[in-house]
């Protein structure tokens, strides 16, 4: 994450639309359930399963948290889909989250964050 000072305010400057929401979805898909004070269903609970076997149901179960918490805590996107590629040579999973920002009308975003 960026923290650049705002030369007028001499605040961290301010980060809005889409930015703002693929950090959002990037936070919901990290946070585990209570952790954030007052919202203990606030989470996605994908860490539990990232050290268990590589077998399909693992795989799925990460593809529905992740969906589940999405659909149910970011009201400002339509989820298109959540992939998850397994790599049992390198012990990891390669993840990858589609999806639409409601009311923005894009014709080209080729933003990484």
């Amino acid at each position: 994450m960026d923290f650049e000072r705002n030369p007028v305010t001499n605040d961290v400057n301010v980060v809005e639309d889409i930015i703002a929401i693929k950090r959002s979805v990037k936070n919901l898909v990290q946070t585990n359930f209570y952790e954030r004070p007052f919202q203990p269903e606030l989470g996605c609970g994908i860490r539990e399963l990232l050290f268990e076997n590589f077998t399909p149901m693992t795989r799925v179960f990460l593809e529905r948290k992740i969906q589940e918490v999405i659909v149910n805590y970011e009201p400002r996107v339509a989820l298109e889909s959540v992939v998850v590629t397994p790599n049992e040579d390198q012990n990891s999973y390669r993840l990858q989250i589609n999806f639409f920002v409601v009311g923005i009308l894009l014709l080209s975003v080729n933003n990484e964050e």
